[in-house]
């Protein structure tokens, strides 16, 4: 099954910045027999969307994703491709593997971050990030958040296609009432809007086992 959530962004708001984390180790388990045919399954993706408005306009854009490398054909996804450009900025960037063995290695300095990737792929617009010696039965994980000098006016977002999700999370925040359009196909999950005590406002909803 595919999801796609589709948002039309009328009115913007604001956000804090967050360090990175992990997934505690509950999120690494899974039960392999239920993805015997796939060469990866996402055990976690978290998008998360931050909009703030006063002498200027910004988006903090996070990504957080957690991925079982089932199989030869998964290995690929091992090269991470991060959206930035030119007047954009770091928030922050973490990333890890965790080995078949349990052993683990984390990477967290953006200069690891190319603007060509590992098979030669340049693109002004992004930056790279290549995991090394991904092999089968590991996991990797990334998190990274950029800064945009501008709303993002329309953001469409879609799992990754051909793997199974176990789960997947979207969050957008803004300080004024959020007024949009939104589409969530596949879902079967409600949509919630939360309005806090500071007035900020909140749309958020999880799939599971996509």
């Amino acid at each position: 099954m595919r999801v796609v959530a589709m948002l039309l962004l009328v009115l913007t708001g604001c956000a804090n910045t967050r360090a990175a984390r992990f997934a505690d180790d509950a999120v690494l388990r899974f039960d392999r027999s239920r993805y015997a045919d796939d060469a990866a399954v996402v055990l976690l993706r978290e998008d998360r969307t931050n909009l703030v408005t006063g002498s200027g306009t910004q988006t903090l854009y996070a990504r957080h994703e957690v991925i079982a490398i089932l199989g030869e054909g998964g290995r690929w996804l091992g090269q991470v491709k991060v959206p930035f450009r030119a007047n954009w900025r770091f928030d922050h960037f973490a990333a890890r593997i965790v080995r078949p063995d349990g052993t683990r290695e984390e990477f967290t300095d953006t200069a690891l971050l190319s603007d060509t990737s590992g098979k030669g792929e340049r693109d002004s617009n992004a930056r790279f990030f290549t995991f090394p010696n991904v092999t089968v039965g590991s996991v990797i994980e990334y998190e990274w958040a950029v800064e945009a000098p501008h709303a993002w006016g329309y953001d469409s977002q879609d799992t990754l296609g051909r793997y199974p999700v176990k789960e997947y999370r979207f969050e957008l925040k803004a300080s004024k009432p959020l007024q949009l359009e939104t589409i969530v196909m596949n879902g079967g999950v409600p949509i919630e809007v939360r309005t806090a005590s500071d007035g900020s406002h909140t749309l958020r909803f999880e799939l599971r086992d996509l």
